[in-house]
């Protein structure tokens, strides 16, 4: 029978598997217990979010996309360094797989003669997650390895962080908790009034001979290293334990590493929980309940049912719900592919100011559909629905739709799409932030019209086909320009002396 560590088989298990991490943009997927949010790649980066703050560090760059929760692993004989996943440290992986099902995300690989299985989750019950690593040694011999988890808590609004991150860094405060594998952070308040919440990590190792351990880090400075970056930090220069620093960090992190020696064909189970409580008592009691030694099963497990019973309240299926979270990932990294034309982006002269008269911030990402016929609702009422999904797995944005029929329809058209908005669940969302807004095309200049199509992260017009077909269709390039071939070296300028 299915185990609480894979998804029973019924007709509609349905997932989507990657066998490489190399796809031209990270493909996305969204878990969540309508209060914590985690959104995770294909690479396995990613952000955890709960009640509009961003608990992790993370910035849109579908090219470095080196911000999340990562684990690194190293061979203290051999001094080999690897991630199970392919971010951070991009090893050359014998093979790799990410498999997103609903209510958990799984990478497998293979490298160095170890099997690195790494699931992720979110606990319904708790605002937290969870990140079992099982680490199988496939070698012939007992091998020692250092496992240092690391994440950089940043427990503010993203905006907020991007705008003046090295300021922002400056009130985060972390504290080991004593006898325990934990840490705790909570930001310094500017005010006396002010209430702030303490984010939590802890690590726990299960199965193995635990050497040393656990030692932590909190510093960003003395982990990352100077003119460093997470591919290459100075913490994997030389095996040992970590500095244990506790206090005030100007760059915080967080950072827990043990060494444990695995048999020959043995595995050990790495947990690593982060979550976030409204006070420290509360922290401090949720790392308590993490170092059960049922809580893993149980995390997985509800995770599992609390997704399906998401997609009963909804009225979607399996299929839609995997097909949502993969629209996601143009929401979060900028797709050329599904935006509108160059021309038309090219064209628009407005700037994000021109979107506040229409209720909308510029802040959230933007989904635009153009409706013509009345014929057509289901497209709307399908994008409706993936509206809804997105908001309940922490993902808003704002949903605008022009109603475009031939002038005598058009009011007819309009109601209808108001109608259908106010009978479902996102009735109160209409014209609200990270809401629906529905327009009549005659009612919005021809300006305003090339600004939401030039900012839209997905463009979709109903004479186009279904949602499905216009997501899949590249657009063809509008102008073929030819690559440059260089025909003789530029000439040396006799102003600038000889290199």
């Amino acid at each position: 029978g299915a185990t609480p560590f894979s998804a029973p088989e019924t007709p509609e298990s349905i997932s989507r598997t990657y066998k490489t991490p190399d796809t031209p943009l990270p493909e996305v997927h969204l878990l969540s217990n309508g209060r914590y949010h985690v959104m995770i790649t294909n690479r396995g980066s990613g952000v955890s979010r709960w009640h509009g703050l961003d608990l992790t560090r993370w910035r849109e760059d579908a090219i470095q996309d080196s911000y999340g929760l990562f684990f690194f692993l190293q061979e203290v004989r051999t001094g080999r360094i690897w991630s199970p996943t392919a971010q951070p440290l991009s090893p050359g992986f014998d093979r790799y797989e990410a498999v997103f099902a609903q209510g958990s995300a799984e990478f497998q690989s293979i490298i160095h003669q170890f099997r690195n299985h790494l699931q992720v989750a979110v606990s319904p019950e708790d605002d937290m997650e969870l990140r079992q690593l099982t680490l199988t040694n496939r070698s012939r011999r007992a091998r020692t390895i250092e496992i240092t988890s690391y994440a950089e808590p940043v427990m503010l609004a993203g905006r907020a962080e991007i705008s003046h991150p090295a300021f922002h860094k400056l009130f985060v405060t972390a504290t080991p908790v004593p006898d325990k594998s934990a840490l705790l952070f909570t930001r310094r308040s500017a005010a006396t009034e002010e209430r702030h919440p303490w984010m939590f990590h802890s690590l726990a190792i299960d199965g193995g001979l635990i050497i040393r351990g656990p030692s932590c880090e909190t510093r960003r400075e003395t982990f990352i290293g100077r003119n460093r970056s997470v591919r290459n930090p100075a913490a994997l220069d030389q095996s040992g334990p970590l500095s244990d620093y506790a206090g005030l960090a100007l760059d915080p992190v967080a950072a827990i590493r043990y060494r444990v020696r695995i048999g020959s064909g043995e595995s050990i189970r790495v947990n690593a929980f982060f979550g976030i409580a409204a006070t420290r008592e509360e922290a401090e009691a949720h790392v308590d309940r993490c170092g059960d030694a049922h809580m893993a099963k149980r995390v997985f497990s509800l995770a599992r049912t609390r997704s399906q019973v998401l997609q009963h309240q909804l009225n979607i299926s399996e299929a839609d719900a995997q097909r949502y979270c993969h629209w996601a990932g143009s929401l979060f990294f900028m797709n050329p592919y599904r935006r509108s034309r160059s021309s038309i982006i090219a064209a628009n002269r407005k700037t994000q100011a021109a979107l506040w008269s229409y209720g909308i911030s510029g802040d959230r990402p933007i989904v635009l559909l153009s409706i013509t016929d009345i014929t057509n609702m289901d497209i709307a009422r399908k994008l409706m629905q993936a509206h809804s999904y997105w908001r309940n797995k922490g993902l808003e944005i704002d949903l605008v739709i022009w109603s475009e029929a031939y002038a005598g329809y058009r009011q007819d058209l309009f109601d209808a799409l108001i109608g259908l908005v106010q009978a479902g669940t996102e009735g109160r969302l209409l014209g609200q932030p990270g809401g629906i807004f529905v327009h009549n095309i005659g009612q919005v200049p021809e300006d305003d019209q090339i600004l939401f199509q030039s900012v839209a992260r997905l463009v979709f017009r109903d004479q186009h086909g279904t949602l499905e077909q216009q997501i899949d269709r590249h657009l063809r390039r509008e102008i073929n320009i030819p690559g440059l071939v260089r025909e003789r070296l530029p000439e040396r300028s006799k102003y600038l002396p000889a290199l």
